[in-house]
């Protein structure tokens, strides 16, 4: 069985649309790890400071990929492995989009008690270019 441990997770996220112009957000969340084999489970309740409150981010480690799972009011799946473009549905209360990103960086480590995430990737709504991504995670095991 596998053991899940609570973590504290550091998000940063920068986002720069075609024009050059960016938008930056950071927020600090606990969450839970689990190791299942060669496989590394984080997972963490959203808040309304991204607009997404009460959505369930599952993000997987395993290999070359970093998926992201968002479960809830706004449902989405990214497979990213660098270099390869996936695809999604991205579900909101408003409707349904199709979101496309292409990933050119994908890097992680975990450590053991701690780790990190590295991800850039272009992304498209509707087949349109809303710019580019710079996603950053790095978490520790909560000491309590």
């Amino acid at each position: 069985m596998a053991d899940e441990k609570k973590i504290w997770l550091t998000i940063k996220g920068t986002q720069m649309n075609p024009d050059g112009e960016t938008n930056d957000i950071e927020l600090m969340t606990e969450g839970t790890i689990c190791r299942e084999g060669d496989k590394t489970v984080l997972t963490y309740t959203e808040s309304e400071i991204v607009g997404t409150d009460g959505s369930t981010l599952t993000i997987e480690l395993a290999g070359k990929a970093v998926s992201i799972l968002r479960s809830g009011g706004y449902g989405m799946n990214f497979e990213f492995i660098e270099g390869r473009p996936c695809l999604t549905l991205y579900s909101t209360p408003f409707g349904v989009m199709e979101m496309k990103a292409v990933p050119t960086t994908v890097r992680y480590n975990i450590g053991d008690t701690g780790g990190d995430i590295d991800i850039r990737y272009d992304l498209e709504i509707r087949g349109q270019s809303i710019g580019s991504n710079h996603l950053r995670m790095r978490w520790r095991e909560d000491e309590a």
